[in-house]
Parts: structure tokens; C-alpha cells; sequence
């Protein structure tokens, strides 16, 4: 959901390199200046979804979502 000079995107980056470790049993495709979903919304409904497996958004676009949304998601709040 970010361009590619955002510290998010450079994090995730940072957490590709398990693919090597795992001997690629883990892959991450990073997906910059929101390839796949126009706003953070959008992601987070798509994990709900299971159309994708993981995001990143900004704390302000979770707080639109009941705690109960959120635990479907894995969230730590439940």
C-alpha cells in the first residue's frame, strides 16, 4: 500500500529474506504504491476475505473495524 521509499516497504524488504532461510517453505511477495488495493480498507477486508494472507495499513484505518473483525483477522485485541 506504499511507494517503495516508505519505511513499511523497506521493513518487508527486510522479512523477504526468510524465504531463503526457510529454503523458500515461506514466500512474500511485496506489492508496492498499491498494486493490489487502492486504500487500506480495501486490504484489510481482503485478508478477511482470504483473497491475501497479510498487510500492512496505518492504526487509524483498524480503528474502523469492531474488535470482532479484527480477532478474524488473528488480531492480539480479542
Amino acid at each position: 500500500m506504499v511507494a517503495e521509499d516508505h519505511a513499511s516497504h523497506i521493513a518487508l524488504l527486510v522479512w523477504k529474506k526468510l524465504e531463503e532461510k526457510s529454503g523458500e517453505r515461506i514466500t512474500l511477495e511485496v506489492f508496492p504504491n498499491s498494486q493490489l488495493y487502492g486504500s487500506d480498507r480495501e486490504a484489510v477486508e481482503a485478508v478477511q476475505l482470504g483473497n491475501i494472507d497479510l498487510t500492512t495499513v496505518a492504526t487509524p484505518t483498524l480503528a474502523s473495524f469492531s474488535n470482532y473483525r479484527l480477532c478474524r483477522l488473528g488480531c492480539h485485541l480479542c
